[in-house]
């Protein structure tokens, strides 16, 4: 089977090896408390019973919805429907992607894919998970108008049932290296043609999915509680009873939920680590390739339209300030589109903007700026305020004035509108989308529509070819060097990300990053008894 995420196999393996580490030692803190004792997945007591309980915030804009053609945020209905729909292909924690509801997949050429469907598979309402299910899924999803699916959903020419397992999907452009990912993804989870028929939006009386859990109550802006599926086709690998989302807020407020016993699991971030401490409370980090601090520009627009001003914000960042403020140290500066350790990283990019005040200033006077410069920025909320007020003072140092401009929406005012020269976030989307949405027009990422047709042109390329493909590894390093040698954006810092969890309860806990936010791995984990 041809994995072609780009993010490689020794990236995946020493991914999956941090993960394993971390959540072995965790294990470890957990099992200290009893002498000799050793605490295993294979020794744990597991309650076949028990509902985990993730808090979530079920009053923005991620709400569950039950249809995948009706989704509008990719991130939080891909980890929901990987419970409710289940996909051909699975995206495990380290990042490799195994067979799941296809045996077999394989990428016969730049615009053709072959699906082979597991025997047998019914959806919950009792139908036949075949060839005809998943062709009405993909061609249903290429015609809906949900922003939730990645844009290569549009590539989609055609599906051929070959036989009542097989079938072959034509894309209309070379794009198979970047569907090919999607079969792990939300836009060919398949649904039940019947299901989808009787247009009943109850996911209780008219279930549409063939996942390991089904709906059993849903209370808005409360909890969603979903139970295992007896007619999952991997029931015997689940060890929970269910998944339940419940409402708690972000922040300070969902630690003081886990500690109160109201939720097992909430996400949050380094700054609350020190809060994490104590307890049955633990702390699960894991490197993530989309979680990461950096600055959008608008390129085409006086002055950031010049290198040199570019380059010289670049200089003048210091990482490591930025790592020890909002990292205690933790994270990895970042000297490209992806971090150090993943195997398409470009060596020879590690360190290319170190700190140098003298150097910005230096880029600055021969960019015609030898009195410094103002510019305008609106940072996303959260962390990205914080990077982008220790970003201001190091920009100061080399006659940078950036002024913060305040937002009540960024998509709007700054991917929109363009009202400032920079925005600043806190994650990227990972794979071949790192590249294709900031730097290739159509995009949202895009700002103020920038295009240089050699860069379009290498990711073109990479679009149509399978990540074993030697050619992609070389186009990933010219496209990184291109991208950072031309200054495109500013690369901060890459973030470890965090899962607070109850150890007394919770076990074999991993972290998954099915979006751009990291989820626990429900297929996994367990309730103590």
């Amino acid at each position: 089977m041809d994995n072609l995420n780009p993010m490689s196999s020794r990236r995946r393996r020493r991914a999956g090896t941090l993960i394993a580490v971390v959540v072995a030692l965790v294990a470890a803190s957990v099992a200290s408390g009893a002498p000799g004792a050793r605490a295993t997945v294979a020794h744990a007591r597991v309650d076949p019973e028990g509902v985990v309980r993730w808090g979530y915030d079920l009053t923005g804009p991620g709400v569950p919805v039950y249809d995948p053609a009706k989704m509008t945020i990719y991130a939080t209905g891909v980890v929901l429907g990987q419970l409710l729909y289940d996909s051909l292909l699975r995206q495990e924690p380290s990042g490799k992607l195994t067979p799941a509801l296809a045996t077999a997949a394989k990428v016969v050429d730049p615009q053709t894919i072959s699906v082979t469907l597991r025997q047998g598979v019914k959806f919950q309402d009792g139908t036949s998970l075949n060839a005809d299910a998943v062709k009405f899924t993909i061609l249903r999803n290429r015609d809906a108008q949900s922003v939730a699916f990645p844009a290569v959903i549009k590539d989609v020419a055609s599906v051929d049932v070959t036989s009542d397992l097989e079938l072959t999907i034509h894309l209309s452009k070379p794009s198979a290296g970047a569907f090919y990912p999607q079969l792990a993804g939300l836009a060919t989870m398949p649904v039940s043609p019947a299901a989808v028929q009787r247009n009943d939006p109850d996911p209780i009386a008219n279930p549409l999915g063939a996942g390991p859990f089904r709906v059993k109550e849903y209370q808005p802006e409360q909890h969603l509680l979903m139970t295992k599926s007896d007619t999952y086709w991997d029931a015997k690998r689940i060890k929970l009873g269910g998944v339940e989302y419940v409402q708690a807020p972000t922040g300070p407020a969902a630690i003081t939920a886990l500690r109160g016993g109201n939720v097992d699991i909430i996400g949050t971030d380094l700054n609350q680590l020190d809060a994490l401490r104590g307890g049955n409370v633990r702390a699960a980090l894991a490197s993530s390739p989309t979680s990461l601090l950096w600055f959008n520009l608008c390129k085409t627009r006086k002055p950031l339209d010049n290198v040199r001003v570019r380059q010289a914000l670049n200089y003048a960042l210091d990482r490591n300030s930025i790592n020890r403020a909002l990292a205690q140290g933790r994270g990895e500066p970042a000297w490209s589109l992806v971090p150090k350790s993943n195997d398409v990283f470009a060596p020879e990019l590690d360190g290319h903007y170190r700190f140098n005040v003298k150097k910005a200033r230096s880029l600055l006077r021969a960019a015609g700026f030898p009195n410094g410069l103002k510019l305008t920025i609106i940072p996303s909320p959260g962390i990205s305020q914080n990077l982008t007020e220790i970003a201001q003072q190091s920009w100061k140092r080399a006659g940078i004035d950036v002024q913060i401009v305040p937002s009540t929406n960024i998509v709007q005012d700054f991917f929109t509108d363009h009202k400032t020269d920079m925005g600043a976030a806190n994650v990227v989307r990972g794979g071949l989308e790192a590249l294709s949405f900031i730097y290739t027009p159509g995009h949202l990422g895009d700002v103020c529509d920038y295009q240089d047709p050699k860069l379009t042109g290498m990711i073109n390329e990479l679009s149509a070819l399978p990540s074993t493909d030697p050619k992609a590894t070389q186009l990933w390093h010219d496209a990184q060097n291109f991208v950072i040698r031309n200054a495109l954006s500013v690369y901060a810092l890459w973030l470890p990300t965090v899962l607070g969890y109850d150890a007394s309860r919770v076990g074999g806990l991993k972290v998954q990053f099915l979006g751009v936010q990291p989820s626990p791995d429900f297929l996994h984990a367990y309730v103590k008894k």
